[in-house]
């Protein structure tokens, strides 16, 4: 695992070399410059749930419930795959691996929301000896 785990490491530090030889402040600034409002941009998404689709009726089993809320997971996994943004915004099929909504009485201003973003080339490496 170690040996895994350093070779990984040297695959990444050699990868982020490669992009600082090759993009170079200057670089960068010049591409921005070209058009900067291809990069001053952002993108606001929301997306609304239901409180009854999250929270147990009347009656209703913990199974039951468990059930509906796996069903807006998997909604909710499926909305943010459709975005096509892909592993750190570089584009692809799998934005995220997967989601979890919960659902729980707050005041706006203490609205709790997680994104955890792992870096791919932590997690991706492919080596020829």
């Amino acid at each position: 695992l170690m040996e895994k785990e350093m070779v990984v490491q040297r695959y990444s530090e050699d990868k982020q070399a490669s992009f600082e030889d090759k993009y170079t402040d200057e670089t960068l600034d010049a591409e921005y410059k070209k058009d900067p409002t291809e990069y001053d941009v952002v993108d606001l998404r929301i997306y609304n749930f239901k409180p009854e689709e999250l929270t147990a009726k009347d009656g209703e089993s913990e199974e039951a419930l468990a059930k509906r809320q796996e069903a807006e997971n998997a909604k909710a996994l499926e909305k943010a795959n459709a975005l096509n943004i892909g592993p750190q915004g570089f584009g692809g099929k799998t934005t995220a691996l997967s989601a979890a909504v919960e659902f729980a009485p707050t005041h706006i201003a203490g609205l709790p929301v997680a994104v955890n973003i792992g870096c791919h080339v932590t997690r991706h490496v492919t080596v020829v000896v």
